[in-house]
This record gives structure tokens, sequence and C-alpha cells, in this order.
């Protein structure tokens, strides 16, 4: 993506009222190198931080407030949601998917950085680390929930509000606590 282009876009661009000039908002940004499919929603305040891969899907909509670090790769799928004050977070090689028909409620951070713990050091936060993260195809992340670096999140899950993923999860299932843990199964 083209940095300045970018700043431009989060500097002036994304305040402005999305009806007002919606088709120009997505036009520019795919001037900027940024890969939007038909029919997205970008809504005021949505912030892209990096230069790295940022891929939306056809028919996704992006609420108010929702945040790209993008210094890798971010591709979501089509038929997508990721509502207000959303975080998601790719950098350092690390790669961010979301299959198509995902909902992703209020306040949810998903980021595939992190920080080993260094009880020798100076600083507890040691030596960063980054990982891939997949979220599967019809999953619900409902509001305030955390995906923790390195998760695959199995096709058609529900994550709870305010979960705190750390490990895989398997297909079709409620995830909920911190750590979050199979709460229910709903297909055998």
């Amino acid at each position: 993506m083209n940095s300045w282009m970018i700043h431009f876009f989060n500097w002036l661009l994304s305040p402005i009222p999305f009806a007002r000039i919606m088709k120009f908002k997505v036009w520019f940004l795919r001037k900027a190198g940024v890969v939007i499919g038909e029919n997205v929603d970008i809504q005021p305040n949505m912030r892209i931080v990096g230069v790295g891969q940022l891929v939306i899907g056809d028919n996704t909509s992006i609420r108010h407030g929702v945040i790209f670090e993008c210094g890798t790769r971010i591709k979501i799928g089509n038929n997508c949601e990721l509502n207000y004050g959303t975080l998601l977070s790719a950098n350092c090689g690390a790669e961010l998917f979301i299959e198509n028909d995902v909902h992703i409620a209020h306040y949810v951070s998903i980021k595939c950085s992190t920080h080993k713990i260094d009880l020798t050091g100076v600083s507890v936060a040691g030596e960063s680390e980054f990982k891939n993260i997949h979220i599967g195809e019809g999953s619900w992340l409902c509001a305030g929930s955390i995906i923790l670096p390195g998760v695959n999140i199995g096709k058609r899950n529900v994550v709870a509000a305010g979960a705190v993923v750390v490990s895989d999860t398997e297909d079709d299932v409620l995830m909920a606590g911190v750590p979050a843990q199979k709460k229910k199964k709903y297909r055998d």
C-alpha cells in the first residue's frame, strides 16, 4: 500500500460521513493499494496503520472506528461484518485470515503479536512473537472478545462476549471464559 495515500485517507477522508463520499473512499483506497470487493460499506473513522496487504471481500461492512494494523497481510472474506472499535493486527510476517460470513462484534481485538515472558531481563515483556490467526467461516466473535496469536477458530464458532481464546477450536462450538473453553458443541 502507498503510505502517503493511506495517511491522507486516515487524516482527511476517513472522518467524512460515509454516505456522502462512499464511492470516492473506496476508489481512493483501491488506488492506495487496498484490494476491495464489490458493495463494501466503509463507515467513518476506519483507520489503516502500516503498508502491508489489506484485502476486503465483497458485501463486507466496516463500521465506525475499526482499526487495521496492517504490517503484513490481513484478508477478510465476503459477507463479513466488523463492528465499532474492532482492532485487527498483523505484523512482522504474521498474517490474519478471516473467512466468509464472519461477524465481529464491538471492541473485539485480534492481534497476531505478543511477547515472550522474560524473567531474567529488566522488563518481563521479552522478545516479540508473531503468529498467524485464522477465523473460520460463519463464526461470530461477540463483544469484547480477544483472539491471541497463533489461534485457529473453527467454522461456525460462537466466541462469547469477553472470552479470551488462547488455543485452536474445533468447528461448531461455543467458546466462553478466560481462557476460553468449549461450553457447547452444536453438531457432531
